[in-house]
């Protein structure tokens, strides 16, 4: 199984677009890293969680987490938003 794989269509995709894409993900992932912008990774904690965290700065990781097991059963709003990490604002 490869340990990284670069899909460029994700790269300005839409948060359905990247909901979609984590349900076409085979079930031994346990654990995915989406690199991306917005508006579209706003939109994936919108669709995945039903709730609206404002946005997402840059540098930040925001961690989703599902109570499945399978990809293919993911449905919107039913991750819970576990973390977010902020980077520190730089001195000017």
């Amino acid at each position: 199984m490869d340990k990284l794989h670069l899909d460029w269509a994700l790269y300005e995709a839409s948060g359905q677009r990247l909901f979609d894409y984590l349900n076409t993900l085979h079930e031994g992932h346990q654990h995915i890293w989406l690199f991306g912008h917005n508006p579209g990774l706003n939109e994936l904690v919108d669709i995945s969680t039903g709730k609206e965290i404002g946005n997402i700065v840059t540098g930040a990781i925001v961690t989703l987490r599902w109570q499945t097991e399978h990809w293919d059963k993911l449905t919107p709003k039913q991750a819970v938003l576990a973390d977010i990490k902020i980077p520190p604002k730089q001195p000017e």
